[in-house]
């Protein structure tokens, strides 16, 4: 089920980093999602989507790349915050649906502002993943035995 809540969305979200970041940023939250009835209508936009990816997966991925339902989905995920927009755009590839790039690079296209902020989300997620696995610990521990090995054997 493609869960919306406030909580699922923070334990997914620190599940993103290898099975528990504690690094993680704290994913946004935007306050209007706190909102009880928002939440609700959230609620019902998961099940709807995982109820209709269980029903007819081709029909919805055809559905969520075209307008009305993409403009309309882009325009609701862009007032979201980070968590609930990257939950959503990697939804489609989780369950399997029927073209999901196709489908997550729809919600992504257009020159409007709605477009622009999920694809700056989106990109700022993408930053932050690699930069996390380039400075990783492990790697510079690695880096910096290299480097004393690499000293040590030109030292007279």
């Amino acid at each position: 089920m493609l869960n919306l809540d406030e909580g699922a969305l923070r334990n997914w979200f620190a599940g993103l980093g290898g099975g528990g970041a504690d690094d993680a940023p704290a994913p946004q939250v935007r306050e209007v999602e706190r909102d009880p009835a928002v939440s609700a209508r959230l609620a019902d936009l998961g099940a709807l989507l995982a109820a209709a990816a269980r029903a007819d997966a081709p029909r919805i991925s055809a559905a969520l790349r075209a307008d009305p339902l993409r403009a309309d989905l882009q325009a609701a995920l862009a007032g979201l915050g980070l968590a609930a927009q990257l939950r959503v755009l990697t939804w489609p590839g989780e369950v399997g649906l029927p073209e999901a790039a196709a489908v997550t690079e729809a919600l992504v296209a257009g020159l409007g502002p709605d477009a622009t902020a999920l694809r700056a989300g989106r990109d700022a997620a993408i930053a932050w993943a690699t930069l996390h696995d380039l400075f990783a610990p492990e790697r510079l521990e690695a880096l910096r035995l290299a480097t004393q090995d690499a000293t040590e054997e030109t030292d007279p």
